[in-house]
């Protein structure tokens, strides 16, 4: 199985009150043509994924995005971990997995191993 590894997006970051967001489209843009280049199976999200503990309204729709087109690319079982802590804290969590249909997170896979 072929995983892609990302780690550390902190999207919506700012640089001397410079947005990012542009930028980290782009690379999220260029991501995405990677995934069915590589016939990437898996993809596995660590670190900071936002850059602040709440973050803004369009870094959350960037993740949104990006997370929706991941799914479309990938058609096998997918995983990711995210910092789950802090997106529970924020609500955060429902509006990121409920929609993207497949997505899981590593919890899920070691309760099973567990059981």
């Amino acid at each position: 199985m072929r995983f892609l590894h990302l780690g550390d997006l902190h999207i919506g970051k700012c640089v001397n009150d410079y947005s990012m967001i542009d930028d980290q489209r782009y690379i999220l843009e260029q991501i995405l043509e990677i995934v069915p280049q590589r016939q990437v199976e898996g993809v596995l999200v660590a670190g900071d994924v936002y850059d602040r503990a709440v973050p803004g309204e369009e870094a959350v729709k960037l993740l949104d995005w990006f997370l929706r087109r991941l799914a479309e690319e990938i058609a096998e079982e997918r995983l990711m971990t995210v910092d789950a802590e802090r997106l529970a804290r924020n609500g955060l969590l429902r509006r990121i997995f409920a929609p993207a249909e497949g997505w899981r997170g590593l919890s899920d896979y070691l309760t099973e191993a567990v059981s």
